[in-house]
């Protein structure tokens, strides 16, 4: 009698626990799946974002640039010879844009600003820029080259004149660009930069300080994580949009990046992994 109710209670006991391991099974793939599902689901989200503030401030450039286009055909057609002409245009643009400062140089980069001082910007690193860049309008200009005084993006439109040629050139400022997290659901330790093509800061905004304004994300990267610099090295080369999860310096951060649309730069946020 006792062997039969062992057997019974073995008949019982045997599947249960089968059962409890398949449930146990199930339970863990579901919540690894789970897992996976909510990350990709942060990832996606923090790429969108990237996206909408790339759009955001490439629209506000290219803005600026459509303000200059009819400024520039009317020194074309009347002229720069009267100089309180062309600081009225000057006044006019600045007036009409977001740009910081706006000036109008000749070939050899003398002219005049919106005050009507006079300039000479033949000798700065992003006048030269300007002369031989012919395929965009944009320019960096930092605060190392005096004129803008601030880290500056510059939109540069050409004045072909039977007599005159020059430039028109409206600066933005990069301190407008440092606000842009401010108001945003980021994490205190978030940053969004934007990136020339070999990962340079050019643009910094957010709270943490995990990068600066003229540093290198992917030297910053290669510290202590070279495969995963030469994955972002690459990306940035190719223009492309994705995420990487870094180490830097002690913490583990979440960069994801997009496209900007302007000389092949890229935006990029970088959030902590807990976002």
């Amino acid at each position: 009698m006792e062997s039969q109710n062992k057997s019974v209670a073995f008949q019982w006991i045997v599947p249960s626990v089968v059962l409890m391991v398949v449930v146990l099974i199930m339970l863990f793939d579901f919540s690894s799946k789970s897992s996976k599902e909510a990350s990709e689901l942060v990832y996606k989200d923090l790429i969108s974002k990237t996206e909408n503030y790339a759009d955001n401030l490439c629209t506000e450039l290219r803005q600026m640039h459509s303000v200059a286009a009819p400024m520039a055909e009317l020194l074309k057609r009347n002229g720069v010879a009267d100089t309180k002409y062309v600081q009225q245009i000057l006044e006019i643009t600045a007036q009409c844009s977001e740009a910081h400062q706006v000036l109008y140089c000749d070939l050899e980069g003398n002219g005049y600003n919106e005050n009507g001082e006079k300039i000479a910007i033949g000798d700065k690193t992003f006048f030269e820029t300007v002369l031989t860049q012919t395929d965009c309008p944009y320019v960096f200009a930092g605060a190392q080259d005096d004129i803008p005084q601030q880290d500056c993006i510059v939109a540069a439109t050409k004045v072909e004149g039977e007599k005159e040629q020059g430039y028109l050139l409206l600066f933005y400022s990069t301190h407008e660009f440092a606000n842009v997290l401010s108001a945003s659901d980021a994490d205190a330790s978030g940053q969004l930069m934007l990136l020339d093509t070999e990962g340079k800061v050019l643009a910094l905004s957010g709270f943490g300080k995990t990068t600066k304004v003229g540093m290198n994300i992917i030297d910053q990267v290669a510290e202590r994580g070279p495969e995963s610099s030469r994955i972002i090295k690459n990306r940035l080369k190719n223009g492309t949009r994705g995420t990487t999860e870094v180490l830097i310096g002690d913490n583990t951060r979440i960069l994801s990046y997009a496209p900007f649309g302007i000389n092949g730069w890229e935006m990029m946020m970088s959030v902590s992994r807990s976002y």
